[in-house]
């Protein structure tokens, strides 16, 4: 045995450099198999998590109508008190589950962050006033978090009981997970956002960060929240003392009620319930319920599934050409070794014994190829955040064991068709 370790090591050996080649060869085919793999879980995940998320139920935008004519409603005397009677039947209702989110931008003073973190981004009309940077900003209540599923990467979701307070001069946000270039947990932040009755300097503590990717329905599409900031929703709006204080509590109200609608029933029987509470309450006209039944839902990892179909058609190719190309410098090699291998048999070496070392140095050539591949694999999904499965290992190792196993037999045979006694009486 040991002899065949020795001409294993000696016949690896005489082809070194050329051998090194075919390792960086199968080091690319087994990193983008493992890679493929794990990005294929990774997505079947997250797909699957979204749907349960979004497609198992039905969301829908409430909206209200108090623009033009309608906006009279809101000049009335007892116009204050049906909305926040409307929003506390929003939030008791059997029918559905209420979430109190609005898209409302806050400024941050000296802001250093790229344009895609600015209102008004996706339009190319950023908004900038001297130091002051107007930036994407979600409102929301305090069981926002339960209803869609927040994932806090670092720090803490708002305290409930704060929420229930009125605003101190500073306030807790919780910034999107892209954020973390810019902020970390606990840094103070001078800026400006509507709060109770006056719009003016605020101090903004940072208390978390969201998780990469995290999602939210807003205004019937999907919204990614890397490049948000998280406001709370306050609870306990001050009494209005004059006009203007009672405007922008209005103002506050039809924030808090137009928000989304989490319910397993259709948009017509949502908005009969809506009507009747407006009917009840004397709101006209009534709130509307937008019919937003999650179209987007079959198309959101479409292009991702094109990519896992991309990735495992060529991991298939780059298995067949690591097969081919290995197969080929077996059989090189043993076409270049002819008077090695008739010295070994003449030394009293048996064919099978020819056979271990073929596979001794493919083996060789693997074990080198996956440890570099394995090492490749960690690097890229930590780069890009993947989540790494242990059954893409066993899948390489499976593939290179067939790998193995066809050039080796493939080589084998056609060794055994050289005439090894008329190629030593040439010599």
């Amino acid at each position: 045995m040991n002899k065949i370790k020795n001409e294993i090591l000696f016949f690896f050996s005489r082809k070194f450099l050329f051998s090194q080649l075919i390792v960086i060869q199968l080091v690319i085919c087994f990193t983008i198999c493992m890679f493929s793999i794990c990005f294929q879980e990774n997505s079947k995940a997250g797909t699957k998590k979204f749907n349960t998320k979004y497609n198992e139920k039905k969301y829908y935008q409430l909206t209200d109508h108090f623009i033009g004519e309608n906006e009279d409603f809101l000049k009335s005397d007892d116009a204050l008190q049906k909305l926040k009677l409307f929003y506390q039947r929003l939030k008791s209702s059997d029918c559905f589950t209420y979430a109190e989110i609005y898209e409302q931008s806050i400024s941050f003073k000296d802001f250093k962050g790229s344009d895609m973190f600015y209102d008004g981004y996706q339009y190319g009309k950023i908004r900038k006033d001297g130091d002051l940077s107007s930036l994407n900003a979600l409102w929301c209540g305090y069981d926002a978090a339960d209803i869609f599923d927040f994932d806090i990467e670092s720090g803490s979701w708002f305290d409930e009981k704060e929420i229930n307070k009125p605003y101190v001069s500073q306030i807790p946000v919780i910034l999107g997970n892209s954020y973390k270039e810019l902020y970390k947990t606990g840094d103070i932040i001078y800026g400006e956002a509507m709060t109770d009755c006056e719009y003016g300097n605020n101090t903004f503590k940072v208390i978390g960060f969201l998780k990469p990717g995290t999602t939210v329905v807003s205004r019937y599409q999907f919204v990614n929240l890397d490049h948000f900031i998280i406001m709370p929703m306050n609870n306990d709006l001050s009494i209005a003392e004059s006009e203007s204080e009672r405007a922008i509590i209005e103002y506050f109200y039809l924030m808090k009620t137009s928000g989304e609608i989490v319910s397993q029933n259709s948009a017509e029987y949502v908005q009969k319930h809506i009507n009747d509470i407006c009917q009840e309450l004397n709101i006209h006209p009534y709130y509307m319920v937008v019919n937003a039944e999650n179209q987007q839902v079959s198309f959101v990892y479409a292009d991702i599934q094109q990519c896992n179909s991309i990735l495992a058609v060529m991991s298939v190719i780059l298995i067949l050409f690591a097969c081919v190309i290995l197969t080929i410098f077996e059989i090189i090699s043993i076409k270049q070794n002819l008077k090695y291998f008739s010295i070994l048999l003449i030394s009293g070496f048996k064919y099978n014994d020819i056979l271990k070392i073929l596979f001794g140095q493919t083996i060789i050539f693997q074990l080198e190829a996956l440890f570099f591949s394995v090492c490749a694999l960690i690097i890229s999904c930590k780069f890009v955040d993947i989540h790494i499965y242990f059954r893409c290992f066993i899948i390489v190792i499976a593939v290179s064991f067939f790998v193995t196993v066809i050039s080796v037999f493939i080589s084998y045979i056609k060794f055994l068709k050289y005439d090894l006694t008329e190629y030593l009486r040439k010599r």
